[in-house]
């Protein structure tokens, strides 16, 4: 990284501290986020509003960033074996998860290299199989429709909803907003 920046992500460095204050002091209009110790934040999110001023802090996101995909997903591939993902449905939190060599319902769709293939063109089906992609959009949702009503016994409303066509997000905003369900924009069902 040009004018040495420090890479690590453990812990903010005592370098990149420095040297985001000095940034700081020349661009007055950075108005960054800190921590409760009185630093500069150095997340990625946090950075970006830096990189944007500051050509050396941006390849610094760049490397976090590809760093990232290499260390959580790359490293996992290999050649000569295959990929499985372990399903486990209704977690405490109501959700769905992928374990096992990678969570294959989030795969990242950054590009590995600019202007060159996601991380999701590395998977390849074998030799006389194909993929099939689906997004269930609601899957958890139905799956806890259907327990709630099957397996706890606690009525059906909430899979009616789901069987009548209904968009259980939509739905959850409108009764959480107290707007008509035809009012409820994208932003308030994909923050519901």
């Amino acid at each position: 990284i040009d004018q040495g920046v420090p890479v690590s992500e453990a812990g903010p460095s005592k370098a990149l501290q420095r040297y985001l204050a000095k940034i700081v002091r020349e661009h007055p209009e950075i108005q960054p986020e800190m921590t409760a110790t009185g630093k500069i934040r150095v997340k990625m999110g946090d950075l970006e509003e830096f990189a944007q001023f500051v050509p050396s802090i941006q390849k610094l996101v760049e490397y976090r960033t590809y760093n990232k995909l290499l260390s959580t997903y790359v490293k996992k591939l290999n050649r000569k074996s295959r990929v499985y993902g372990e399903f486990r449905y209704l977690k405490r939190s109501g959700r769905t998860s992928c374990c096992g060599g990678l969570n294959l319902q989030n795969l990242p769709n950054e590009e590995l290299k600019e202007g060159g293939v996601t991380l999701k063109q590395c998977l390849k089906p074998t030799k006389g199989h194909v993929f099939v992609a689906v997004d269930y959009s609601t899957i958890e949702l139905v799956t806890l429709g259907w327990a709630w009503k099957h397996q706890l016994g606690f009525g059906g409303s909430m899979l009616d909803a789901i069987n009548s066509g209904r968009d259980m997000h939509t739905l959850i905003a409108s009764e959480v907003l107290g707007k008509p369900y035809d009012q409820v924009t994208k932003a308030e069902r994909k923050a519901s």
